[in-house]
């Protein structure tokens, strides 16, 4: 069981985690906005040889490693055995290192799971292709639900 001060410690340093995640969340929103802006102003200057679909298909395979580095980085820093952390942010200093591991978890996984959004971006920028553009941002979208901040998560970490 952990102490009053802990919890509200905890929950301080979930709520900023809660910002960057809806901060994160909402630019894969942005992107697309911005795609739909520049669906009339941009002209694709695409040779007729350029391999797109090969392009494609590498970020395809880049976005499924990026989706389960996502998911072993969190798992591995979750679990990870940090006995000293020191940092000059406040909020995870004085948090301590349950705080420090999660950010670390979470960050890193939702950082990965952007970049799935960003290949999508890419291709759109590319050749104008919204099927790619969505497939990517929706599996960027359903990662980063999943690796979303849970408080339960947290307290589980400060109880070991």
């Amino acid at each position: 069981m952990l102490d009053q001060k802990t919890t509200d410690e905890l929950k301080k340093g979930m709520r900023t985690l809660w910002f960057i995640w809806t901060a994160m969340f909402v630019s894969l929103g942005i992107y697309i906005r911005i795609c739909y802006q520049l669906q009339n102003v941009m002209s694709v200057r695409m040779g007729q040889n350029f391999p797109y679909a090969l392009l494609r298909n590498i970020l395809l395979i880049a976005a499924a490693v990026s989706i389960g580095l996502s998911f072993f980085f969190r798992k591995y820093f979750k679990n990870a055995n940090l006995t000293k952390f020191t940092s000059p942010n406040r909020a995870l200093s004085t948090a301590g290192v349950p705080l420090a591991k999660y950010y670390s978890a979470v960050l890193i996984s939702l950082a990965l799971a952007e970049s799935v959004g960003i290949y999508g971006f890419v291709l759109f920028l590319l050749k104008k292709d919204f099927d790619s553009l969505y497939l990517f941002m929706t599996i960027s979208a359903i990662t980063m639900i999943i690796h979303r901040p849970k408080i339960e998560e947290l307290e589980k970490i400060a109880e070991k």
